[in-house]
């Protein structure tokens, strides 16, 4: 199975694609404010 193909499928596909970019951008970003959050509580509590 190719990894692009954009002559096919353009106008559906990249609309999914950029949300599941988009997903996964809010995904890592909340998961390094967690952890920043819980590093700064941690030196906080010593």
């Amino acid at each position: 199975m190719p990894a692009k193909t954009p002559s096919r499928n353009k106008n559906g596909s990249s609309r999914v694609e950029r949300q599941r970019r988009l997903q996964r951008i809010i995904f890592v970003v909340f998961a390094v404010i967690i952890i920043l959050s819980w590093i700064i509580s941690l030196v906080v509590a010593i």
